[in-house]
């Protein structure tokens, strides 16, 4: 008697530890499943704001070219997308191109332009001013942006100051950004240039 009663808490036991065990696998495996939703869900979003971001940027660009000569808006853009992730906002041929980094990888969206944009065009942080002339849209840091160097280092040099001209940035052995540079406030015809 005591025997079949010993061999029925050794079966309950058994029985007990592989339902627990079963139980434990099943609540891995959802808890996977939820992380990797829950994943999925964060890089949306994040793809989400940094679309409505440059789309944002167009939207204004277009809107000063056709506004007509003399138009300008200041746009204020964010240091970081809204869930904290950084981005670089660039102006091309025909776009405003977004990236942002994501799982080890840069991903890119384009809005686009209607017109062409001169100015700060590259890596645009802080807020920026946009006058359009009819033709064009200038972009212009506004007092609290970036400088020329902040600009050099931020694109990997070692440091940047302005200078009268581009001749003048190269004879002292630098890398010029661009002529009349918005970088270099209060006179834009001087030259960004990047020391090596």
């Amino acid at each position: 008697m005591q025997k079949k009663s010993q061999e029925k808490k050794s079966q309950a036991s058994m029985e007990f530890i592989l339902t627990l065990s079963l139980l434990l696998l099943v609540f891995s495996v959802v808890l996977v499943s939820v992380h990797e939703r829950l994943d999925h869900v964060r890089k949306a979003r994040t793809r989400l704001l940094a679309e409505q971001l440059a789309d944002n940027v167009a939207v204004n660009i277009n809107a000063v070219y056709l506004a007509g000569p003399g138009s300008s808006t200041t746009i204020q853009l964010p240091s970081s997308l809204k869930d904290g992730t950084l981005y670089l906002l660039s102006l091309t041929a025909g776009f405003a191109e977004i990236e942002w980094l994501s799982s080890d990888s840069v991903l890119r969206y384009q809005a686009p332009l209607l017109v062409l944009v001169t100015g700060n065009t590259t890596a645009i942080k802080d807020d920026i001013v946009l006058s359009g002339n009819g033709t064009t849209v200038l972009v212009i840091p506004t007092e609290n942006s970036t400088s020329c160097e902040q600009s050099c280092t931020t694109a990997g040099f070692a440091a940047g100051s302005c200078q009268e001209n581009q001749a003048m940035c190269m004879s002292l052995g630098n890398t010029h950004l661009d002529e009349g540079s918005p970088f270099c406030i209060p006179s834009a015809k001087k030259s960004c240039c990047c020391q090596p």
